[in-house]
């Protein structure tokens, strides 16, 4: 007889917390539902604007929620946060900037990832006269302006510079140097005329229909693309899935097929 009653209580108890937490979940989907979306902002280095733009139309799209892409310099963006800029996810071309933000305790150190290796590359038209298969080849005297990023900001600029005194040029080629605020108008200056070759990572080289070549990467510092999370954010969970993307295969092949290396991991 007590086994009985003791049964049915342990029954009752049962059903009522399975309908609790039924309730519960209903209550959360319905909270979840009628949440309004958020919008991500994702400051990110000109190199990344053709890959960035694919994954932050995967991450809309999965999420529902919006992401404001800002492209600029590494360093234009950088001192952008420190100065208070409200971004949530900062991708830098290299991993410079990155730290200097955690040593202005501006990102969470523990966020900080390598999601890629930049490459370096000569851009010519593609109907150019001038053929560059060399980095020396930039000395011909029909190549009479060059573009690169401004390295005071702009870690591919910094790459060019490198590559070019490697070979032992740079002294000879800075008079015909033009600098551009970031690679994306560094490119801009040779596909307009206003630069007969542009020094330029090979990410936003895809659909120009120009030529380049590529430059070796043991003429320059590996450009470790390195991305993290300011501390400032609002939306810290919704940031770790955005870099949970970029991290992911799938991230990790848009960033391939636009001719970034990936970390080691890959």
């Amino acid at each position: 007889m007590f086994k009985l009653i003791d049964f049915k209580k342990n029954l009752l108890l049962l059903i009522f917390l399975i309908t609790a937490s039924l309730v519960g979940c209903n209550l959360a989907d319905k909270a979840s539902s009628n949440s309004k979306p958020v919008s991500l902002k994702v400051a990110a280095a000109s190199s990344l604007t053709k890959p960035f733009t694919k994954i932050a139309s995967l991450f809309e799209a999965r999420t529902s929620n919006k992401v404001l892409l800002n492209f600029a310099s590494s360093g234009q963006l950088a001192d952008q946060i420190k100065n208070g800029a409200e971004v949530d996810v900062f991708a830098s071309a290299n991993v410079k900037y990155i730290d200097d933000l955690i040593d202005a305790k501006a990102v969470l150190p523990s966020s900080k990832r390598y999601y890629a290796i930049g490459k370096l590359v000569v851009w010519t038209k593609k109907n150019s006269s001038v053929k560059v298969h060399r980095l020396n080849d930039l000395l011909k005297p029909e190549i009479k302006k060059i573009a690169i990023a401004n390295p005071q900001h702009a870690p591919y600029g910094v790459a060019a510079k490198q590559a070019l005194q490697a070979v032992g040029i740079w002294e000879k080629i800075k008079p015909k140097i033009v600098q551009g605020v970031n690679v994306a108008y560094a490119l801009e200056l040779a596909k307009s005329g206003n630069a007969d070759a542009a020094i330029v990572a090979l990410s936003i080289n895809k659909g120009t229909g120009g030529h380049h070549y590529l430059i070796p990467d043991e003429l320059h510092k590996p450009i470790l693309q390195t991305l993290a999370i300011i501390k400032s954010s609002k939306h810290k969970n919704l940031a770790r899935r955005f870099i949970n993307l970029v991290e992911s295969q799938e991230g990790q092949k848009i960033l391939k097929n636009y001719g970034f290396s990936l970390p080691r991991r890959y």
